[in-house]
Parts: C-alpha cells; structure tokens; sequence
C-alpha cells in the first residue's frame, strides 16, 4: 500500500468512527441510475454519505534524505432535508463531531505528523469546514458540508 493509500484509509477509519456517520466513500461516487445512487449514499430512509479525494499535494526535499509530503485533502457530506425534521441543526452537529474526531487523533493513528507541533506549519491544523449549504443532489434537496483537510507526511527519498 502506497503512503497516500495509507493515509486514505486512516482518513476514512477516522470518519467512520463517528456516531451515526452515515455512508463513507474514499473517492467520489458516481451513478446513473437511481437505484445504484441509493445504494452509494443512502442510508436507512435519509440520503447520509460522505467522500473524500486528495485535491494535490505540496512536496519539500530536506537534507535528510527525506520528502516532506502535505496533501490536501477535499471532504463532502450530504443530508436529505426536512425542515419539520430539524435536519439543518443535526446536520450542523453531525460536521461537529466529524471535526471532533479528527481533532482528537491527529496523526490519524500515527499515519502522518502532527503538523501543530512542527516546526514550519504548511496549512490549518484539524478539519476546516469551508462552507455548509442546501443543494440539490441526485434529485434530491440536501445539506451539503464542504471540508477540507491538510496531512503532512515525512517520508524516505
């Protein structure tokens, strides 16, 4: 497994540890059919599901016959609406908890470094929530969340 593959599954293992998560995707879905669309992102009677891609990476040499690698890392998040249902403040708490739990394991299990206590910091520390709107998703009216995440990874040349 490539180091970003391994940073993948960690991102994904941090994801799915979160309470009521929904469906987690490691790269983008896509379906033409309704029915393979349920399937991806589904789950229960509510549409919950998530995917995450590596948007680019940043490489530095160092003289330590060592790469400095930070990846930057794009999350979405979608929730059917219902407004009788309150589904924009559960929403809004379900994005919490998905920071909370990526704030405490930083290093994704030890996967990549701890990049607040490095000496030279490449970008935000934890995940960014970069915007929270309704969209329209496969015909369907949601929630979305746009996050964002920066992993930083030392490793051999």
């Amino acid at each position: 497994m490539s180091d970003l593959a391994t940073i993948r599954v960690a991102i994904k293992a941090v994801m799915e540890s979160v309470v009521d998560i929904g469906v987690v995707h490691d790269r983008e879905r896509y379906a033409t059919k309704k029915s393979e669309f349920d399937t991806l992102f589904k789950s229960g009677d509510k549409l919950l599901g998530w995917f995450f891609f590596r948007e680019r990476t940043a490489e530095m040499d160092g003289d330590t016959g060592e790469v400095r690698r930070v990846h930057y890392w794009q999350i979405y998040g979608f929730y059917s609406l219902s407004d009788a249902g309150g589904t924009a403040l559960t929403f809004q708490d379900l994005v919490e908890d998905v920071a909370a739990a990526f704030r405490g394991d930083p290093t994704l299990g030890g996967v990549v470094d701890d990049n607040k206590n490095m000496d030279q910091t490449f970008g935000p520390v934890g995940i960014q929530v970069d915007g929270i709107e309704n969209v329209m998703f496969a015909k369907t009216l949601c929630h979305r969340a746009r996050l964002s995440l920066v992993t930083e990874a030392t490793e051999s040349k």
